[in-house]
């Protein structure tokens, strides 16, 4: 069994918390980083704010042409 977050939680978890603003983002790419970031076994909810804010960062797809 696999002790990381399944993309479906990723999703579901992240998701809501950009709201309004989720068709800004590459939420796939997203999902892919926190899985990859986020050591096993912890929750979604352990991971830094700095790590996240990061991973929103590198993603925002709203300024792209």
């Amino acid at each position: 069994m696999s002790t990381f977050p399944s993309v479906q939680a990723v999703e579901a978890w992240i998701t809501p918390q950009l709201g309004d603003y989720a068709d800004d983002f590459d939420i796939d790419a997203i999902v892919s980083d926190i899985r990859s970031t986020l050591p096993a076994g912890q929750s979604l909810n352990d991971l830094p704010l700095d790590d996240l804010n990061a991973i929103l960062q590198a993603h925002d797809i709203s300024a792209r042409g």
